[in-house]
């Protein structure tokens, strides 16, 4: 009986292959490291593509212009408060996690890709936080925020992107510039200011209607009660939905600017909505016609 035997350096090929593929597969992922406690995520794809793209609708609007816009790779590093961008890779994408509580700051996490981490960390204020992983650097000037996201990325905890829909989701890859609103998040962490709105707004519009003159008054009256509707709907629009999805997408004819809002299922918000025309409303600036407008979309 023939055997085959594979020569020895085929098999360390193999092998090394093998670890090689498995090692990509491990790689740290941005959207990992997202926690469901996030309150608004944002991502700048490729900020050196996205320019560039940006460079060419400016040239087409006002020639010449371009350039200028591809010099501005500094401001979004003053933006993540490294105008330097010593280390920064340009050509990924770049995540900024923001944690929003009652009564507090706001505060930002970074997560950038890198060429050189410890160049990013010699380069970044005193009092920042810094962590990375595989290719990221994490930072932030708030420990308890960066903590949350440095836990995520190591697997702990849930991700936000289970609780997101398949539809708000593939609007925000899709995008160049994307921003996730975590409504839920933000109305139950500010219950108390939302419970104050609907008695606040009220109370203004009292006042307002009680300095306008007797005569008027009645003229305008149905105006004010159209506005305490109008206001206690969007309070409880807020109430009832989980994500906002706002997307931007640059081409050399147009900017074009989309947004998606995922409700739950079975409020008052939901059965309304289900109720109406359903569809998107992309708004877009065309160069060609100079103006705004919608566009419907499924």
């Amino acid at each position: 009986m023939r055997r085959t035997l594979a020569p020895r350096g085929l098999w360390l090929v193999l092998w090394s292959l093998s670890w090689c593929a498995g090692s990509t597969a491990l790689a740290a992922d941005p959207a990992d490291a997202v926690p469901d406690s996030a309150s608004v995520v944002l991502r700048w794809k490729s900020p050196q593509t996205t320019l560039a793209k940006l460079a060419e609708y400016a040239d087409a609007v006002q020639p010449g212009s371009g350039e200028i816009v591809k010099g501005g790779l500094p401001a979004l590093g003053q933006a993540i408060s490294h105008p330097g961008l010593a280390g920064v890779d340009i050509e990924k994408d770049w995540w900024a996690i923001v944690f929003a509580e009652s009564g507090e700051k706001p505060a930002v996490v970074f997560v950038i890709p890198v060429t050189d981490a410890k160049a990013v960390e010699d380069a970044l204020p005193d009092h920042f936080e810094f962590h990375t992983a595989d290719k990221l650097a994490i930072f932030s000037d708030n420990e308890e925020a960066l903590d949350k996201v440095r836990k995520r990325m190591g697997g702990k905890g849930k991700t936000l992107w289970s609780k997101i829909d398949a539809a708000s989701k593939k609007r925000f890859n899709a995008s160049d510039v994307s921003v996730l609103v975590h409504v839920q998040q933000l109305a139950e962490e500010f219950e108390t200011e939302l419970e104050q709105a609907e008695p606040q707004l009220n109370a203004f519009l009292d006042q307002l209607s009680a300095a306008i003159p007797e005569a008027q008054r009645s003229q305008i009256g149905a105006a004010f009660d159209m506005y305490r509707v109008l206001g206690k709907a969007a309070l409880q629009g807020v109430k009832d939905s989980h994500s906002l999805t706002l997307g931007i997408t640059i081409s050399k004819d147009a900017i074009r600017y989309e947004d998606r809002l995922q409700v739950e299922e079975g409020t008052p918000t939901a059965k309304f909505l289900a109720s109406q025309a359903t569809g998107d409303l992309p708004a877009s600036i065309d160069i060609q016609s100079n103006t705004s407008g919608s566009d419907e979309g499924t």
